[in-house]
């Protein structure tokens, strides 16, 4: 009688461009990665061969969901990946946010922009044309309601679970818009999957691209959550909001487990929607935050659900 869906994240709400960029200029060579949809995981996979590359998730529904990614990709089945085609089953359309994106994206179309109309000409206008477009979506009251009633604190956690920011309709709004106003729009495969519902020639995530799977070297999935890992010879963690869904005697856990258990010069990628994030003000006894360089990176990024970034290096 009631809909259940599981899976959270059928992709990844994040951009592998910081953890790009960090893995580059730290010169890191072994990461653990929160699944999290699996495609930063896979981008990075495909692009970088010389690093060890592991997972990690206590949800047993989001690793088997990542396995079935992985199988799609050796069977070069794009199609079930959401490349050229819209099916909500598809393997990155099937979790609970890609619902959510799916219903903020049927609002849009019922209400404010002709669906035909939009989807053909505007990823192809000239800038001018795209711009007169933009500024009308922008002013439409139905376009700034449409935050409000998708993308609240309440219909996140209702919808997608986690704790979210207080104003996180307001972040996702302004992520959105700039996002649409940058040049690089049409190549961004964070807007063709919320406006579209799928990738296309112009638009889709690296991995996509990567014909090698087979020869991609030995990497460990893990069924848990990070503090019980051996997390000691990993120099880098991302954990995109991991902690957004963790509780406060979950959290101390691994706060404790990155403070005693990491090595010196290990760094740790945190992303939230957050303006207040007293996880990341827990770690500053030993670690050096870099707000700067992680708020940075996500500015130059394609994703649109955080707004803010840090990365957090150990010091002792």
């Amino acid at each position: 009688m009631f809909q259940s869906n599981p899976l959270k994240f059928a992709s990844a709400a994040d951009d592998f461009l910081t953890e790009t960029k960090v893995i580059e200029k730290l010169n890191v060579k072994k990461v653990l990665l929160k699944v999290g949809g699996g495609c930063n995981l896979l981008n990075l996979l495909a692009t970088h061969k010389d690093v060890q590359l592991d997972c990690f998730d206590a949800d047993i529904v989001g690793l088997d969901h990542l396995k079935s990614k992985l199988s799609a990709l050796k069977r070069n089945d794009l199609d079930r990946l959401n490349y050229l085609s819209a099916e909500q089953v598809g393997l990155n359309q099937c979790g609970r946010y890609e619902s959510l994106l799916r219903i903020f994206r049927r609002f849009v179309y019922e209400i404010i922009l002709e669906h035909d109309s939009f989807l053909e000409r505007f990823w192809e206008a000239e800038e001018i044309e795209k711009q007169k477009i933009l500024n009308e979506l922008f002013l439409s009251l139905a376009w700034q309601r449409a935050f409000s009633m998708f993308f609240a604190k309440e219909s996140l956690e209702a919808i997608v679970g986690g704790q979210w920011s207080d104003d996180s309709c307001g972040f996702v709004k302004k992520n959105i818009e700039t996002l649409l106003l940058r040049e690089d729009r049409s190549s961004n495969w964070f807007l063709k999957h919320l406006f579209k519902g799928e990738y296309d020639e112009d638009a889709y995530p690296p991995y996509l691209d990567f014909k090698s799977w087979d020869s991609v070297q030995s990497f460990e999935i893990f069924h848990s959550e990070l503090w019980d890992l051996e997390i000691e010879s990993y120099q880098l963690l991302s954990l995109g909001n991991y902690v957004d869904f963790l509780s406060k005697e979950d959290a101390k856990k691994l706060e404790v487990a990155l403070k005693t258990r990491l090595p010196k010069g290990s760094a740790i990628i945190l992303r939230t929607l957050k303006n207040e994030d007293p996880f990341v003000d827990s770690l500053k006894s030993d670690f050096s935050i870099d707000r700067a360089w992680g708020e940075e990176l996500l500015k130059e990024d394609k994703s649109f659900l955080y707004s803010h970034q840090a990365i957090a290096i150990k010091e002792s």
